[in-house]
C-alpha cells in the first residue's frame, strides 16, 4: 500500500482518524489533530468537495474504496481481500465494457446494414435467421432504396440502363450535392421512346452530368445494381424512370449484405469503370 493516497499528510491523518480510528464526529477528529475549528474547517470542505468524505447523518465517513485502502494499509486482512475482489470486479467491468464497444463501434462502421435490418423489421418482413439475403419486389424494393441512399455517407455505384426524371433518380443527385460520390455507369440517351419523353430524358441527363454525379456510359449495360458504401448490394430489374420504380411495372431483386457477394460487386464494378 506504498502509494496510499494522502498518506503523511493532514488529509491522509484526517481519513486515517475516520477510517482506522473509527472518529466520525467534528469535534474528535479535531482534537485527534490537535487543531482548533478554524484550522480544519477548511480542510474537511476540500474533501467533501473532492467526494473523499461525507458529511453523513451518523457522523463524516470515507469513500468506500480509499476507506477499504486505508483499512488494509493498517493491517485488516478483511480488507486486503475486499479490495482484491473490487480489483477482479472493475477487471471484469473493463472487458464487458471494451466488447460492448467493439460491438458498438461494429454497429456505426456498419450503419446502413444496420438501418436495413431496422428497415425489415419496421416492415414487418420475415428473413431467415442468419440470412443476409432478402427478396423484394415492386414498391417495397424502391422504398428500402429510398430509405437508405440518403443515409448513405461516402460513395453511392450504379449500373442501370435506363435513368430518366423520377424522384428516385434525383435522390442521387441530391446525395451528390451532399458530398456522397456517386458514380452511375448507364446508356446513351438514345431509346425506343420518341417526343416529349426522350427530349425529356435527354434534358435530364444534362443535368445528370452538370451535377456532381460522375457518369459513364456503356451501351452494354443491362443489369441493375446499387451498392451503396460497401455495405449494402441491390442487384434488381427496377430501372430508374417511373413506372419501374412507382410499382406499375412488375420489377424484383435481391438486396444483400453479404461481404463476399459486395466485394465481387465492386470488382466488376470497378471492371466496368475501366472499359
Amino acid at each position: 500500500m506504498s502509494n496510499l493516497p494522502y498518506l503523511g499528510t493532514i488529509e491522509g491523518k484526517i481519513i486515517q482518524a475516520i477510517s482506522v480510528e473509527n472518529l466520525r464526529q467534528w469535534g474528535e477528529i479535531r482534537d485527534y489533530l490537535g487543531f482548533t475549528n478554524e484550522q480544519l474547517k477548511p480542510i474537511l470542505k476540500a474533501l467533501e468537495k473532492q467526494n473523499i468524505i461525507e458529511d453523513a447523518p451518523g457522523g463524516f465517513k470515507v469513500e468506500y474504496e480509499l476507506w477499504l485502502k486505508y483499512k488494509a494499509h493498517f493491517g485488516e486482512d478483511w480488507a486486503k481481500e475486499k479490495l482484491e475482489e473490487l480489483a477482479e470486479e472493475k477487471k471484469e467491468e473493463g472487458r464487458l465494457q471494451s466488447l460492448l464497444l467493439q460491438r458498438q463501434n461494429l454497429k456505426d462502421q456498419n450503419y446502413l446494414r444496420e438501418r436495413m435490418f431496422e428497415w425489415i423489421k419496421f416492415k414487418n418482413i420475415s428473413m431467415g435467421k442468419n440470412s443476409t439475403h432478402l427478396f423484394l419486389k415492386g414498391d417495397m424494393l424502391d422504398s428500402l432504396l429510398r430509405d437508405l441512399i440518403p443515409r448513405t455517407r461516402n460513395e453511392i455505384l450504379v449500373v442501370n440502363p435506363y435513368v430518366e426524371p423520377c424522384a428516385f433518380s434525383d435522390s442521387l443527385i441530391q446525395a451528390s450535392e451532399k458530398g456522397v460520390k456517386v458514380v452511375l455507369v448507364t446508356q446513351k440517351t438514345e431509346s425506343n421512346w420518341s417526343g416529349k419523353r426522350i427530349r425529356d430524358k435527354e434534358k435530364y441527363h444534362k443535368r445528370l452530368n452538370d451535377s456532381s454525379i460522375e457518369v459513364h456510359y456503356n451501351d452494354s449495360v443491362h443489369a441493375k445494381i446499387f451498392i451503396l458504401d460497401n455495405q449494402v448490394l441491390s442487384a434488381s430489374s427496377m430501372n430508374l424512370y417511373s413506372e419501374s420504380v412507382a410499382g406499375k411495372l412488375w420489377e424484383a431483386g435481391i438486396v444483400t449484405v453479404e461481404p463476399t457477394n459486395i466485394q465481387r460487386a465492386m470488382e466488376s464494378f470497378n471492371d466496368l469503370i475501366k472499359q
